[in-house]
């Protein structure tokens, strides 16, 4: 009687409802309406039935779980396959600039433009040959209708330190500790901006980017480096990734971590050493190209 019983609650409606949908609750509910129309339905029924319910539940689970691990690897086979289709040859063009880019990285030099004084209605002397953190910076102002400066970065209004000159212009003078971009605002005596305000002037810190330490014998499937960054502003990396036994263009992957923190990755075409280069803001990383081994 109580095997028939147990077999009644399992069969119709529990094989409809799906083998696994059934909550613990529901199935204590379940068992409890069958209690009333079968009196003699033992109480060892429920334990046996939520049991079975969790075995259900946990064989979803690893089915579940199987299906996101096979989503995972064609993802990152797609991947795979879609930076190996982006090998490219260098023509004798690109060979040329990547020579350039290769000697300015070797002297320390910015790969890029970083600062051009020209676009600026005054005179900018400063320490470098472009604005650094911790550096002073000087303004020469020479039009006699600039009557007002107002520096500001994120917000934040700087201080501005003013001397007036003999033949009435004014040297102004500022200590950037923030990387990034400053706006600069020049107003006439009646509070009219002057035109092409605000100016944007870049503020650099070089040492605020760098490469974690990592192993430079790498599996050819899964070569990667971290570069952390702190005090540097909003801008781009650049990354060049070149076999030197032949010249052929090799993709990468930039990855945000987190807010300081960014992970890079390429996929070799074989076996070999790699020369990287990378930049931040047109400012080589580390000075040099760094090598890795991808076996």
């Amino acid at each position: 009687m109580l095997e028939s019983t147990i077999k009644n609650i399992q069969s119709p409606e529990l094989e409809e409802r799906g083998r696994s949908i059934y909550s613990k609750h529901e199935l204590f509910l379940l068992v409890q309406q069958q209690q009333e129309k079968s009196p003699s339905l033992s109480s060892q029924t429920i334990p046996s039935l939520l049991a079975k319910s969790n075995e259900i539940l946990n064989r979803q689970k690893k089915f579940l779980l199987n299906k996101e691990y096979e989503k995972e690897q064609i993802l990152k086979l797609e991947e795979k396959q879609q930076l190996k289709s982006q090998y490219k040859p260098l023509n004798e063009i690109e060979i040329q600039r990547l020579q350039l880019i290769k000697e300015k990285f070797e002297r320390g030099q910015a790969i890029d433009i970083v600062f051009d004084p020209r676009p600026y209605p005054f005179k900018i002397l400063l320490q470098n040959s472009y604005p650094l953190i911790n550096s002073d910076v000087h303004f020469l102002i020479e039009q006699p209708h600039v009557a007002y400066v107002h520096i500001t970065i994120n917000g934040i209004q700087i201080p501005l330190v003013a001397v007036r000159r003999h033949d009435d212009t004014f040297l102004l003078k500022f200590r950037p500790i923030l990387a990034g971009d400053y706006l600069i605002i020049l107003k006439d005596y009646i509070g009219q901006l002057i035109p092409g305000c605000p100016y944007n002037f870049p503020v650099y810190n070089p040492n605020g980017t760098h490469i974690e330490p990592f192993n430079r014998l790498q599996s050819i499937n899964d070569c990667h480096f971290i570069c952390n960054i702190d005090n540097v502003g909003q801008g781009k990396f650049f990354v060049m990734i070149y076999d030197p036994l032949k010249p052929i263009r090799i993709p990468c992957q930039i990855q945000n971590l987190s807010k300081n923190r960014i992970r890079i990755s390429f996929l070799p075409s074989k076996i070999g050493t790699y020369k990287i280069y990378i930049a931040y803001r047109n400012i080589p990383i580390n000075g040099k190209c760094i090598y890795l081994l991808c076996k």
